[in-house]
């Protein structure tokens, strides 16, 4: 799977653990650049949600943390837990 493929298919998948978990999200799609999710907040900001690839891992980077992608379910809680109830 090619990166920016990659990149999209993991964004999509923790977009929709988040809608599951009534978290509102956006996944936004520049015209030049790579796709990126943006997380509601308690305080009504949007959040950022990069997935970057770091050698044979792929890496989800929200509020300085870094998630680790191949457990989409457990980084989906973790950003919750911040989220906007």
């Amino acid at each position: 799977m090619a990166p920016s493929e990659m990149r999209y298919a993991l964004l999509a998948g923790l977009a929709w653990r988040l809608w599951t978990a009534s978290l509102g999200c956006w996944l936004v799609f520049p015209e030049r650049a790579e796709p990126v999710l943006f997380v509601r907040c308690r305080d009504r900001r949007r959040d950022p949600v990069l997935a970057v690839e770091r050698g044979q891992t792929w890496l989800l980077l929200w509020r300085g943390l870094e998630l680790n992608a191949s457990g989409l379910d457990e980084a989906a809680r973790r950003i919750a837990a911040g989220g906007a109830p």
